[in-house]
């Protein structure tokens, strides 16, 4: 990981946004700066960025991280990793939720990740991309002031996870678990392939014959009994077959003994046959003409009454028709003159109307001219007054406003200066006049630029009161003004105003005096009420005659109604008549005298006679004794044909068909039993066959599952903790104490050097340190002093960034934060050196110190000071 910009903005101590950015042209940086001015906030930022987390802990108090004052903060770092550009972005809010995003820097542009919605997405995507959690990467990129030494105090099993992150030795673990979960599976098949084998029961040839021999022999039996099947199904079809003729026969013998019975009665057969005829003729008519014979003289009387009726009610209905036309014209008549009367109100109401308007114009265009006559004719002078002293105020006030900011920006310059002569030393170039400086000097410097920030501030404080007086000026002379502008533009409105209805009254054409208008209006006012007077009158004479005419009207529909359905009812009565009486002569007509004579009694009886030989059903029997002697012979040639076709039948067959049918059933029944009991001994035999072929199938699987196993078991072995693994974790460790070794006796001008502990070379142990001072024995780095602890911290920390650089995932980095108070000038020295030296090893080692003796040995520098609004970052570079 490179780092190549941090950005931050209102971040702890850092105000308005400060961009650190370390170019590729120069791998070593140092962040300077007194202590409480923000330095290692710059860190804080990364982190934060990162895992989310800072000094305080993961995700919690980043309230705290919000500049005082503000709402929130904004940070952003960018990096390179494995040859890509990222860039993470967080905003925290004191209301609302925080925001995070990552960007790839591709073709020169930054585009964002999908799948990053959160910032525990972020946390996962920075542990994933770079291997390393929050606690690895402070341990091995990221020295924390007073933290230098984590990675010495940390535990075996915390030092051996920490490791394992920097050589990525997940991938083995993760091949490992894959192989050792294989293997398992595997030994797990073959187990259940050898059980499968033992539970299998062996097939002998001896039992296969036999099977065969039974399944040949079922077959037999099955091929019989469907011979016997097909053998009852034919003698159900023959039994069918003989039923049928046997029935048909049957019903044929019936209708000939049928016929024989019908020849014995013809006599009677035909007399009443012939009665039957008679009955049927003469009934329908006389059923006609009796009733109608008898209600003739009825209908007649009615036909009288009705006559009256209809005469009375309709002289009714002339008298009403002459009394509604009456009152129809005498509503007409009143309703047109009222109509008059309102036509001339509406006229004069519309003159009336106009009067009003002319004359609110003629009143309004007096009150307009007063109005107007009313304002200072003077308006016009005092606004051009008014505007020229606000002018003459305004630019008093912006050459005062000028002269301020001069003068802020000279004091802050002055400030400026003040703060760097503050800490001024002897024998360095002054910044203001090129000389070398001495202690008189610089005294002599610091008492100047006092005198003239003193002068300054006075003038400042003056020139503040002029601009306060000059904006005063303005503001009177402004509200002057716009009083002013508020009368002229009410004193034009009244002049447009009075034009306008002056052109009113030019358009009305009227007079504009008030009193003759005011008289025309009243006398105008008096004939409209006149004219509604008369109006009112005729329409009380109307609604009196439209009363009568509601009262009368509904009379009249029924009235009418009742002449028009006695009118019908005689035309109804008359039709009836000719009708009835035309309809007795033609059925008359029809009968002999004797039946036309016939009374309602005697019809009763005739009626009862037809119903009695209809019943009987003479009619039938006569028409199949007429067929009897055609048909008789044919039916006997039927009955010959009949007993051919019977005598054609087997006689085994000729049974009932039930019979027969329950025959076939036990054919069908033995036929199934014999099949099923094929189906049991091919069933068998199959299944003879499929274990013996399945027995040898498995125990080829059993010999492939064996060597399967035996490979996997061999690789796990090879691949797990105590081989691969371990010599991994030995190889990592053993190399980074190599190039620690390097950097601790150049920190240390020879006196240390580190060494392995294989005391404790456990399993679930790593990087257990010694070191040796000199020719000593080795000690445990918990007994070294603050310094030699410092030195080996820092040797190791650089040691495991240069190995990192070469693995998988490569640090290429380290961060040191402060930490160096504990050394002295000569250890200062060394390390200095050391640092300086590592730079053809990694790409970015950031350095943070408040020691000037020690920041001066590097040739890029942050300084951090604190300004108006937060710290402030400024990039010194030295020749």
């Amino acid at each position: 990981m490179i780092p190549k910009r941090v950005t931050l903005e209102n971040f702890l101590s850092f105000g308005p946004k400060q961009h650190l950015e370390f170019d590729d042209g120069e791998p070593l940086w140092v962040v300077g700066g007194p202590n409480g001015v923000g330095k290692s906030a710059v860190f804080d930022a990364i982190t934060y960025c990162l895992f989310g987390a800072h000094r305080g802990g993961k995700g919690q108090g980043m309230d705290e991280l919000v500049r005082h004052g503000e709402n929130g903060f904004f940070v952003q770092f960018e990096f390179e990793f494995n040859g890509v550009g990222y860039q993470i972005t967080r905003n925290h809010k004191l209301k609302g939720r925080p925001t995070a995003r990552i960007e790839q820097q591709t073709a020169g542009e930054w585009k964002a990740i999908t799948g990053i919605n959160s910032a525990t997405d972020v946390k996962g995507w920075s542990e994933r991309t770079l291997g390393l959690p929050m606690e690895a990467f402070a341990a091995s990129v990221l020295l924390r002031q007073g933290q230098a030494d984590e990675i010495l105090n940390a535990t075996g099993s915390k030092r051996l996870e920490t490791l394992k992150k920097i050589i990525a030795a997940e991938r083995y673990e993760a091949l490992s678990k894959r192989v050792h979960d294989t293997a398992t599976k595997r030994a797990t098949k073959l187990e259940d392939l050898q059980s499968r084998r033992d539970t299998m029961p062996a097939v002998t040839a001896e039992q296969l014959a036999e099977a065969q021999l039974k399944q040949d022999a079922a077959a037999e039996d099955r091929d019989r009994a469907e011979q016997e099947k097909a053998h009852a199904a034919e003698r159900v079809s023959f039994a069918k077959q003989w039923a049928k003729h046997e029935d048909a026969r049957r019903q044929l013998a019936e209708k000939v003994a049928e016929a024989d019975a019908r020849a014995a009665d013809a006599g009677r057969i035909q007399a009443d046959h012939l009665r039957l005829d008679e009955l049927n003729r003469v009934l329908p008519p006389l059923n006609q003409l009796v009733p109608i014979r008898d209600t003739l003289a009825a209908t007649e009387t009615e036909q009288a009454a009705i006559h009256q009726q209809h005469a009375d009610t309709a002289a009714k209905l002339a008298a009403l028709t002459t009394n509604l036309e009456a009152l129809r014209l005498a509503v007409a008549t009143h309703r047109d003159a009222a109509a008059e009367h309102a036509k001339e109100a509406k006229r004069l109401q519309d003159e009336i109307a106009g009067r009003k308007k002319f004359l609110t114009a003629a009143e309004e265009v007096a009150e307009l001219d007063a109005k107007v006559k009313s304002f200072d004719p003077m308006l016009d002078r005092q606004a051009t007054d008014a505007a020229a002293k606000l002018a003459e105020a305004g630019a008093a006030g912006q050459t005062a406003r000028d002269a301020k900011t001069r003068l802020d920006t000279l004091l802050m310059q002055a400030k400026e200066d003040q703060r760097r002569l503050a800490n001024v030393e002897a024998g360095v170039p002054c910044s203001r006049c090129g000389q070398v400086v001495t202690a008189e000097h610089a005294e002599k410097e610091r008492a100047e630029i006092a005198e003239t920030i003193r002068r300054l501030t006075a003038d400042l404080a003056s020139v503040t009161t002029q601009v306060g007086t000059a904006e005063a000026a303005v503001k009177t002379a402004k509200s002057s003004q716009d009083q002013l502008a508020t009368v002229i533009r009410q004193r034009d409105q009244s002049r447009q105003r009075l034009a306008d209805r002056q052109r009113d009254l030019e358009a009305f054409g009227g007079t504009s005096d008030v009193a003759q208008l005011r008289h025309e209006l009243a006398g105008q006012t008096l004939a409209a009420e006149k004219s509604e007077h008369a109006r009112n009158e005729e329409r009380t004479k109307q609604e009196r005659h439209e009363a009568e005419l509601k009262i009368a009207e509904p009379t009249f529909k029924p009235m009418e109604k009742q002449v028009r359905e006695f009118a019908a009812r005689l035309q109804k009565l008359d039709t009836q008549l000719a009708a009835d009486t035309a309809t007795c002569a033609a059925l008359a007509s029809a009968l002999s005298a004797e039946w036309a004579a016939t009374m309602a009694a005697e019809l009763q009886q005739h009626a009862h006679e037809q119903q009695r030989l209809a019943s009987s059903g003479v009619a039938e029997e006569f028409r199949l004794w007429q067929q009897d002697a055609t048909r008789r012979e044919g039916w006997a040639e039927q009955l010959r044909e009949i007993a051919k076709q019977i005598a054609a039948i087997p006689e085994t067959a000729r049974v009932p068909v039930v019979e027969a049918e329950r025959l076939q059933k036990v054919a069908t029944d033995a036929a199934k039993l014999a099949d099923t009991a094929f189906g049991v001994t091919h069933d068998d035999l199959a299944n003879l066959t499929r274990q013996a072929e399945a027995l040898a199938t498995l125990k080829k699987q059993i010999a492939v599952a064996e060597a399967e196993a035996r490979v996997h078991k061999r690789l796990d072995e090879l691949l797990g903790k105590k081989n691969l693994q371990r010599e991994l974790v030995r190889t990592a460790e053993t190399e980074i104490v190599r190039l620690a070794n390097d950097t601790v006796r150049n920190l240390s001008n020879g006196d240390l050097s580190i060494e392995l502990d294989h005391s404790e070379d456990g399993g679930d142990e790593a990087f257990a340190l010694k070191v040796r001072r000199e020719d000593s024995p080795p000690i445990d780095v918990a007994y070294l002093s603050g310094s030699q602890k410092f030195r080996v911290a820092i040797a190791v920390a650089l040691a495991i960034g240069r190995f990192a650089a070469g693995q998988a995932r490569p640090l290429e980095c380290v961060i040191i934060d402060e930490g160096f108070g504990s050394l002295d000038k000569d250890g200062l020295q060394a390390t200095a050196e050391e640092l300086n030296n590592l730079k053809q090893h990694l790409r970015r080692i950031i350095l943070v110190s408040h020691q000037e003796d020690f920041t001066s040995h590097f040739p890029v520098v942050y300084r951090l000071h604190k300004g108006e609004n937060g710290t402030i970052a400024e990039k010194e570079r030295r020749g």
